[in-house]
């Protein structure tokens, strides 16, 4: 696991739509799924899963919340207020 995704699981905000694409393309690598994996089992096409990855076709927020379920992953919303990131 690189630097910066072990960085956003810490707690890190992900401020840019790319960085948000990049930590779940990092995270499907690093378990070991492909493109089709996941697809399969979100149940969409594999072009839909390159497409989000890619950022072509931004995934929906129900793909999104899927895809993240897939990866083990959470999505966790907090008001800046009370981010500690260092500003």
């Amino acid at each position: 696991m690189q630097k910066r995704d072990a960085e956003a699981q810490e707690g890190k905000p992900v401020t840019q739509k790319r960085e948000l694409l990049r930590i779940l393309r990092e995270r499907r690598r690093a378990l070991n799924m492909t493109q089709a994996d996941v697809a399969d089992m979100v149940g969409t096409h594999t072009g839909t899963v390159c497409h989000a990855e890619k950022g072509v076709k931004g995934p929906s927020l129900d793909m999104l919340i899927a895809m993240c379920q897939v990866l083990k992953m959470r999505i966790v919303l907090v008001p800046e207020e009370e981010m500690d990131d260092g500003k």
